[in-house]
């Protein structure tokens, strides 16, 4: 079973999330949280940053964006998908 490691800008994103919705996507955060620690290469890669993949946060409108490292799933992010590709892209590529 592969660790999940929330890094400190998925972190942040986490805590702006909350802040705007409350804890709204918690329950479907931690579904999704649960299902990388079991299956990590589930989710397909994201085309914009090829070490990196993308999983939808089901009702929602926010991705998990993360990368695997040995037995361990990196979460670099959690965004709102209903922005520019390009601010997604750029977000992800500063992280």
């Amino acid at each position: 079973m592969a660790e999940i490691v929330i890094l400190q800008g998925a972190q942040s994103d986490l805590i702006r999330i909350t802040i705007r919705h409350g804890d709204r996507f918690e329950a479907s955060l931690d579904r999704v949280f649960r299902q990388l620690m079991l299956f990590p290469q589930s989710a397909p890669r994201y085309s914009a940053a090829p070490i990196t993949h993308r999983v939808l946060v089901p009702k929602s409108h926010l991705a998990a964006f993360y990368s695997v490292s040995g037995d361990r799933v990196l979460v670099i992010a959690v965004l709102d998908l209903r922005q520019d590709p390009e601010r997604i892209k750029d977000r992800l590529s500063n992280r």
